[in-house]
């Protein structure tokens, strides 16, 4: 009776032992058991649960691993990408900045040689205070972005009549469509928002003189606004060209311009939306190109809906809602 005892007990703990010994090779192999293998109270059920806990611990420390990993990988593509847009942002202001130069330089010795030459001179002078100004433009336009890509931003904000800044900002636009022979009409509806105006100004003014400048001779453009909730949402509508749909988001990016020839002939930077969509976003809005050459926008100006059928291009601006507390 001994030995049958004995036998059994020996048999039973070699074989949980041979388990144990399984689940550790399978451990070892990234298995990792669920629950406890042994039902005891001795030291095998002990050194069991130790074992269950022992790969617990282990999968976490795997999977933090893992993790974190991934974050290293994205961290690294990321900064591979941000030196490879710093080479692209170099070698393009590069060739952008070297553009009006050449072209001053190219007038300087033309008034060297002809200086007495009166038509010269008025188109040098004409053609030199352009590309000046448009040196400047990309100088400031290239210092802002930067500070907004490096450095935190500092907002001055206050609570702004968002309808009396588009009117004020329409206004200042009128001159520029009447030139081109553009109709030009405003509906703005009263509402507020918290953040600076003097930005918000450059948003919408950066909008207005992308719809005047790539827009058809004798065609329309539109400013208006709207209330969608917690949101106001403006607007900006023209005749414009059609921007196909795999380009609304590369407008966005610093540089890229879709008629670079037009571009040119309208001082244009490149700069204007990137810095417009960044400076939205610090002021928590979006700016988003909604709609090109679809013929679905509303509100398209109505003295051209039967001509154009609303075809054009539709960039949308959404700010926050400034909701007056009535607990005060």
């Amino acid at each position: 009776m001994s030995f049958i005892l004995g036998l059994g007990y020996v048999s039973r703990q070699t074989r949980d032992i041979g388990r144990l010994t399984r689940a550790s090779e399978q451990i070892s192999e990234g298995h990792y058991p669920e629950a406890r293998l042994l039902r005891r109270q001795d030291e095998l059920g002990r050194l069991d649960e130790g074992m269950l806990q022992m790969s617990h611990v282990i999968r976490e420390s795997i999977t933090a691993l893992e993790n974190e990993k991934l974050r290293l990988e994205e961290a690294v593509q990321r900064l591979r990408e941000l030196e490879q847009q710093q080479k692209s942002f170099i070698g393009n202001i590069s060739h952008e900045l070297k553009t009006p130069l050449t072209s001053i330089q190219a007038y300087a010795d033309l008034l060297d040689m002809y200086g007495d030459d009166p038509e010269l001179v008025r188109e040098a002078r004409e053609s030199i205070h352009k590309e000046t100004k448009r040196l400047y433009e990309l100088v400031e336009d290239s210092l802002r972005l930067s500070v907004l890509d490096k450095y935190d931003f500092e907002l001055h904000t206050e609570e702004v009549e968002l309808h009396l800044l588009l009117e004020d900002a329409g206004s200042r636009t009128r001159g520029k469509a009447a030139k081109r022979g553009l109709r030009f009409s405003i509906d703005a509806v009263p509402a507020k928002v918290w953040g600076d105006p003097k930005h918000m100004m450059h948003i919408v003014l950066n909008l207005l003189d992308n719809a005047v400048k790539y827009n058809r001779d004798g065609g329309w453009m539109t400013l208006s606004s709207r209330v969608e909730r917690d949101t106001v949402v403006v607007y900006v509508r023209n005749s414009g060209p059609l921007i196909p749909r795999e380009k609304w988001k590369m407008i966005f990016e610093p540089f890229a311009t879709l008629s670079r020839d037009r571009s040119r002939q309208d001082s244009g930077t490149g700069l204007g939306l990137p810095l417009a969509r960044r400076l939205a976003e610090r002021m928590g809005g979006e700016l988003h190109l909604t709609a090109s050459g679809d013929g679905g926008m509303e509100n398209a100006y109505e003295n051209d809906k039967r001509d154009d059928n609303g075809k054009g291009n539709e960039f949308s601006l959404k700010l926050p809602l400034l909701v007056p507390d009535d607990s005060l």
